[in-house]
């Protein structure tokens, strides 16, 4: 009797701080519903039913004769209905009926077990933090008295279990994970795990960086930090070098064109990757064959030139010592100076210079050297061709090519010497006294009148001389106003359209030489 009273004590506490399971009865017209429900021992059931209706407890005899004899010590309610606590209803079967309706059947049956539902599980075991797509598997310690078990996954998360442990997939969601423990009477307070999904980064921005690169030069390129990456994968075209697991990378460009690519990694996956097309340049290749003379006279301007070389700017050129010219093009006018020599010319562009292209030129020089012996200059150089000229205004004189120079009056003359396709022009040689030739060639020569108005005659007495003879009159600037083989022994000059002043007259018969000065009034 005192065990009785204390469990009725204990359930009557139990009931008070709201452990018990709580079932509601219903009235459809002359009947309850459910007729029969199924309880666990401390639960409480809760009679909701019109005023016309009671709930009074009867014994199995009673209620199969649907009588409404209330059972000693049963439990009954008000018209309305009521509560009928644990304290009434003890483990077993409890027949009940409205005391109005019995004769017409209306009753039920009240089944209390002898057992209790599982206590909660312990915390859950497995990862707090998940990939979205990722296999992960989570338990609890087997409950005492529990058959089965209830999960509770995330939305979009799949897997199902009625076991202790559940392998699941998980979505895209954050959320909770939730299980019970499940008996024959009834379910535990749920257990719960915080679960935070991560997903594999976004694919990077775009990536910066040069897109022309010269080959063996050194290039970073970069991109904006990727939220959530850990680190990052970096591809780049063939034969290049370089590597980072960051968000930049310095490279060194190797001979081939390609992509730069990269992809943002977490522990979660890899990103779609980002791509940079790359242009890898090189110097350009060396320029073909100069062409141009290569041999060539002092001072003269010649030109060079190579074919356009492909990739390349411009040009770089180099000339012999004492030349002259510039250019920055793939031709060039030079001026030729005294030395011979290489001209080489090399192709640039942003990459670099190519390997020089060089052709060999010779300059051919001309010997300008004259020898001085009074009135007569000779040209120290043989077998070239000869132009004397007057220096005064670098005229040449008429009929003067041989390579000695007699000069016929006093002034300063000069040489054009040509050799080898080339010429040039001695210094100025001062004459300051021309000599008279006086031999017996003179003797037999007469010229009159003397001075004259420019009419004048040559007569010559010693026919001898006639032969192979030619007469010659210079002016005072050495410049031949007059010039004829002599054939008579007497012929006229008229010189009467000449300009006032005094003129040289030039008779030669072989070796011979009779020469006067003359005044034209």
């Amino acid at each position: 009797m005192k065990n009785k009273i204390l469990l009725t004590l204990l359930l009557i506490k139990l009931n008070l701080i709201g452990f018990s399971t709580v079932w509601p009865v219903f009235n459809i017209g002359n009947t309850f519903s459910s007729a029969t429900i199924t309880i666990n021992f401390g639960d409480t059931v809760n009679f909701l039913i019109s005023g016309s209706h009671d709930a009074r407890e009867v014994s199995l005899m009673t209620w199969n004769a649907n009588g409404n004899t209330a059972l000693f010590g049963g439990f009954q309610t008000n018209f309305g209905g009521g509560m009928v606590y644990p304290t009434q209803l003890g483990v077993g079967s409890h027949y009940y009926v409205c005391t109005p309706h019995a004769s017409m059947g209306m009753k039920g049956i009240i089944i209390v077990q002898n057992c209790s539902a599982p206590i909660s599980p312990n915390s859950i075991i497995g990862s707090a933090n998940v990939c979205s797509a990722s296999s992960n598997t989570y338990s609890v310690t087997p409950v005492l008295g529990a058959t089965s078990y209830s999960w509770n996954l995330p939305g979009s998360w799949t897997g199902s279990s009625s076991t202790n442990s559940i392998t699941t997939i998980a979505g895209i969601s954050s959320g909770n994970i939730s299980v019970s423990a499940i008996n024959s009477c009834g379910s535990s307070a749920p257990q719960t795990l915080a679960v935070n999904v991560n997903t594999s980064p976004l694919s990077p921005n775009i990536i910066i960086g040069n897109i022309n690169v010269c080959s063996a030069t050194s290039n970073t390129y970069s991109l904006t930090p990727v939220l959530g990456a850990t680190s990052y994968s970096w591809t780049i075209p063939g034969s290049w070098t370089g590597a980072s697991s960051t968000n930049s990378i310095t490279t060194t460009a190797g001979i081939s064109s390609g992509n730069i690519s990269v992809s943002a990694i977490n522990s979660c996956g890899s990103s779609a990757s980002q791509t940079l097309a790359v242009n890898v340049n090189t110097s350009p290749l060396s320029p073909t064959i100069i062409i141009g003379n290569i041999n060539v006279c002092y001072a003269t301007s010649n030109t060079y030139s190579v074919s356009p070389v492909f990739g390349a700017t411009s040009y770089t050129w180099t000339l012999p010592g004492l030349w002259t010219g510039s250019s920055s093009t793939n031709s060039i006018t030079t001026t030729v100076g005294n030395s011979s020599g290489n001209i080489s010319v090399s192709a640039i562009n942003s990459c670099g210079s190519s390997a020089s292209q060089t052709l060999a030129v010779n300059v051919n020089s001309v010997n300008t050297s004259v020898s001085q012996s009074g009135n007569i200059l000779s040209a120290n150089i043989s077998g070239a061709t000869y132009q004397w000229i007057n220096c005064i205004n670098n005229t040449i004189i008429l009929g003067q090519i041989s390579q000695t120079f007699n000069a016929p009056a006093i002034g300063n003359y000069a040489v054009i010497i040509t050799q080898n396709g080339c010429s040039d022009t001695s210094s100025c040689y001062n004459i300051s006294t021309v000599e008279i030739s006086e031999n017996s060639f003179s003797i037999f020569t007469k010229i009159y009148p003397n001075p004259s108005t420019g009419k004048i005659q040559i007569i010559i007495d010693d026919l001898k001389f006639i032969k192979n003879s030619s007469i010659e009159i210079f002016n005072m600037q050495g410049v031949i106003i007059y010039q004829s083989e002599i054939i008579n022994s007497k012929f006229d000059i008229d010189l009467i359209n000449q300009t006032k002043g005094f003129y040289f007259v030039k008779i030669s018969a072989g070796e011979k030489i009779f020469t006067r000065k003359i005044l034209i009034e």
